[in-house]
């Protein structure tokens, strides 16, 4: 839907930038502010998205999963992985570090926000503060795409099925999606329609891919009749899928086993 330019690489990943993203940033600008005020607000603001994919990226990379690309988009950014975790605990914790890693980040600039009390350099804590703290709450949302529809739906897919639980999420973010637009309007605050157009974009999308995806499956599956036998070319219905993982564990162990392995990942060298 935009182009992405690739900006640099880290750890080895590279950093792709959205269009939307820019125009999305463009947007924060305040006439208040002199040019260099506002580009350095930006850059906050960017480093806040990017620091929120990283922090899923680490996480993903102790679990061995390859980061093909982090992407920053105006929702928070998306780290395109090499294959989608096989497991709905790894999804939870892979999709819990980026939000965590904002809140981690906000936790640490608000005793320097009650510390130093000059004009310019508050305004500049206070904005970081804010942003990754808004970053690190909407993501949690529970609604597709965000990383709290992932988590929803990965909590949901141990009930009612993948496709099922994509479906609820999925709806959730089409709600989301309105509601945000709706806010633009009555908050006056442009930047809110940009997120619910990608929340409503992507939230559809993502649910059309999984019911296409489990339509062949099911297809593949179905026995093919011979003139002496018939045999079928998946695996057999009641042979459960195959899974490289067993991570097991409630919610709340989730939360904590991410901390700890977003921990370690920014101790590692």
């Amino acid at each position: 839907m935009f182009s992405s330019y690739t900006l640099f690489k880290v750890r080895g990943v590279p950093v792709k930038i959205h269009l939307s993203t820019i125009i999305f940033l463009l947007l924060l600008i305040r006439p208040r502010f002199d040019l260099a005020f506002s580009l350095l607000l930006m850059l906050i603001s960017l480093a806040s998205i990017l620091l929120h994919e990283i922090g899923h990226m680490l996480v993903a990379q102790r679990y061995g999963i390859t980061v093909e690309h982090l992407a920053l988009t105006p929702i928070g950014g998306m780290a395109k992985l090499q294959q989608l975790p096989d497991n709905p605990h790894l999804d939870i914790r892979i999709s819990l570090a980026g939000p965590m890693l904002n809140l981690f980040l906000a936790a640490l600039i608000y005793p320097w926000l009650l510390i130093d009390s000059t004009e310019p350099i508050h305004y500049l804590l206070a904005s970081a503060l804010l942003m990754n703290l808004s970053f690190g709450l909407i993501n949690l949302i529970p609604s597709l795409p965000m990383d709290g529809g992932r988590i929803l739906r990965s909590w949901l897919l141990q009930r009612k099925g993948k496709l099922e639980a994509t479906r609820i999420a999925s709806t959730y973010g089409k709600y989301v999606g309105v509601i945000m637009i709706f806010l633009s309007f009555v908050l006056n605050m442009p930047f809110l329609v940009i997120i619910g157009l990608f929340i409503l974009f992507y939230s559809g999308a993502e649910y059309r891919i999984v019911k296409v995806v489990q339509s062949q499956t099911q297809s593949a599956s179905r026995p093919i009749e011979r003139s002496d036998h018939e045999f079928n070319v998946g695996p057999a219905p009641y042979e459960k899928a195959k899974t490289t993982s067993t991570l097991k564990g409630s919610l709340l162990q989730d939360v904590w086993i991410t901390a700890t392995d977003l921990w370690k990942a920014l101790l590692q060298k």
